[in-house]
């Protein structure tokens, strides 16, 4: 992993070449900055959402792709994961709330560089990957060459 901090508009330019899909960014509050799918919960309000079009969605299934301006947010998701044989970095959670409220939910997770981190939540409660966990491993393969 080549010890480079990217910017936002570095990964959402090597996803578009990658794909031709081009990712939205959000900066939050933390100066934390998130690609692709989010959703992120408000004790002072209603949750805000955001989406990909339907034809990313089905292609990527629901993601966030993390730009970190603060290293230790990075490490802190890590560190509540169990990297596997191939690398991934698997993370369970079980929601007290919700669909599938009680049942442990998995989450795929890739870092890149010194502060991206992706971030797919796999499906139906299996710690498995799949074909749309590939598309977004390989359209960011090119971080991995950077730096």
């Amino acid at each position: 992993m080549p010890d480079s901090a990217y910017t936002s508009d570095d990964v959402i330019r090597v996803f578009e070449q990658a794909t031709g899909d081009r990712l939205r960014a959000k900066i939050l509050p933390s100066g934390n900055t998130i690609l692709g799918f989010w959703l992120r919960s408000r004790a002072d309000g209603p949750l805000e959402w955001g989406f990909l079009p339907p034809q990313m969605k089905e292609q990527y299934g629901g993601f966030s792709i993390w730009v970190c301006a603060d290293p230790w947010f990075r490490e802190d998701r890590l560190s509540r994961a169990r990297r596997d044989r191939q690398g991934i970095y698997w993370r369970s959670e079980v929601p007290e709330r919700g669909p599938g409220a009680y049942e442990t939910h998995w989450t795929a997770l890739k870092p890149y560089g010194l502060n991206v981190l992706l971030e797919w939540p796999a499906e139906a409660s299996r710690k498995k990957t799949n074909e749309q966990w590939e598309r977004l491993v390989d359209a960011l393969r090119p971080l991995e060459d950077l730096g």
